[in-house]
């Protein structure tokens, strides 16, 4: 998993459609768990271009409310909400195998009341066939 980040543009999560289908898993787990918090550590080699950086983490955070989608100095990407508001968002995650390179998903575009946060960045889930 890659994580790109500019300025000009909200967050990019992309790899390759088994990848992406696994994160979706341990993420669900996680929801399932007792844990408070998980965190998924990135694939940052190699140049980010035409993106500014790649962020190093993702932080899933149990909370309550809207997803609240932000970035931090500490971890990188920050998802943090209900576990039922994570749940819907994280399904996004998930791909069908005859999923190409540029298929992507929009999990902040759900228009459903109490999802997704007014002030949360958007972020882009995207199939890239080299993760």
């Amino acid at each position: 998993m890659r994580i790109y980040f500019s300025a000009y543009s909200g967050p990019i999560i992309t790899d390759t459609v088994n990848g992406l289908n696994l994160l979706a898993a341990k993420i669900n787990d996680f929801l399932d768990s007792h844990d408070e918090r998980i965190f998924v550590q990135a694939d940052t080699s190699g140049s980010p271009a035409p993106y500014e950086v790649f962020l190093p983490s993702v932080e899933f955070e149990k909370g309550h409310g809207p997803i609240f989608v932000s970035r931090t100095a500490q971890v990188g990407l920050r998802i943090v909400g209900s576990s039922k508001n994570l749940r819907l968002w994280c399904n996004h995650l998930l791909f069908p195998p005859s999923a190409i390179d540029g298929d992507h998903h929009h999990p902040d575009q759900v228009h459903l009341p109490e999802y997704v946060a007014f002030s949360s960045m958007p972020v882009i889930i995207e199939v890239r066939e080299e993760g």
